[in-house]
């Protein structure tokens, strides 16, 4: 992992949103309002930039990693409404595995993957229109969508 003073130049064009560890703290993955969400090595002090995965078509408000039981895989969400999850085929080459698209004009602000101890690949992700919350599941990472049901009030 790095030092605690180390920074890192993310090489994004606009404001970085969000950042997260891969379950190993090794890989580091960034989003911004470029559009764009952005892979790293790290080894001690030293960041490498790996990949830059495209696909959203505005900004990008989160990025997760899912258990690596599951191969390298991230998801992220964005204003532009969807929700992609790209899978790691090959060093720096990243796939787009499942998309999914919020609201009609809603921006989609969450996503969070379940605990590995949940015994298949599930993400959760949240619309900003109130829509319900999106749960997507799958083991072998060709994901299905349920929809939770918005709570009684």
């Amino acid at each position: 992992a790095l030092s605690p003073s180390a920074h890192i130049d993310t090489q994004h064009e606009d404001h970085v949103h969000d950042v997260a560890w891969d379950y190993y703290a090794r890989r580091l993955a960034t989003c911004s309002s470029d559009g764009t969400v952005k892979i790293f090595a790290a080894d001690g002090e030293a960041t490498a930039h790996e990949a830059t995965i495209t696909g959203h078509g505005g900004p990008v408000w989160q990025v997760c990693w899912a258990h690596p039981r599951y191969g390298q895989v991230v998801a992220s969400c964005g204003y532009d409404g969807q929700v992609l999850v790209h899978k790691e085929d090959a060093p720096g080459r990243w796939t787009a595995v499942h998309a999914w698209s919020g609201g009609e004009g809603a921006s989609v602000n969450a996503v969070c993957w379940a605990p590995e101890g949940a015994g298949v690949l599930q993400l959760a992700c949240a619309a900003s229109d109130g829509t319900p919350i999106s749960r997507h599941s799958s083991a072998s990472i060709r994901l299905t969508t349920d929809e939770i049901p918005r709570p009684a009030r």
